[in-house]
């Protein structure tokens, strides 16, 4: 007789019944379900020891982090301040750069009898105060501005006449006038 053929359930009428196929399925298939399942039971506890190291690593780089990031804060802070002052010391020099070649367009075309006594610049226009004793020269100062691309809107605000000790005439004047955008000479 073999192991096999040994049926502990008795054939009976209930052999029939929905507790009989409830316990075979048990006894064949449902093992291997609660097998299974333990087995998934026990991994997820020992994968609970690996994911805790994990976490317990992972807030201790948080805090690392959190304390060189904090210590770099003041150093930041320092350099946002320095490269914004660079930045406006570059956007100075270049304006005062832009300047330079203004006024140097300005003393080319000056004619020696025109002395200019005050010049006043703001971001949008130039002024310039001066005396002639020519009233050719300052026309052709004032043609030579006007036919210059550095500049736009040269316009004669102020003229008078006088004269000087020596019964010489002198004309004093007042020039305004607007530096192209778009002119830049290099």
């Amino acid at each position: 007789m073999r192991y096999s053929d040994i049926n502990l359930l008795p054939a009976a009428q209930w052999h029939h019944s929905w507790l009989a196929y409830f316990l075979r399925w048990i006894i064949s298939y449902g093992r291997y379900v609660l097998i299974f399942t333990e087995l998934i039971v026990i991994l997820a506890f020992l994968s609970r020891f690996k994911l805790d190291q994990d976490l317990a690593d992972l807030n201790d780089k948080i805090k690392t982090d959190k304390v060189i990031l904090q210590s770099a804060v003041a150093f930041e802070k320092q350099l946002r301040l320095t490269t914004k002052d660079q930045a406006l010391i570059a956007r100075e020099w270049k304006n005062q750069l832009l300047w330079s070649r203004y006024l140097q367009t300005i003393g080319q075309l000056l004619p020696p009898t025109i002395v200019i006594k005050k010049m006043e610049a703001a971001p949008d226009h130039i002024t310039l105060v001066g005396s002639s004793s020519s009233l050719n020269q300052l026309n052709s100062f004032l043609n030579n501005l006007k036919a210059n691309p550095a500049f736009e809107n040269v316009n004669l605000e102020k003229i008078n006449t006088s004269l000087t000790s020596d019964q010489e005439s002198l004309i004093t004047f007042s020039i305004s006038l607007t530096p192209a955008k778009t002119y830049v000479k290099y």
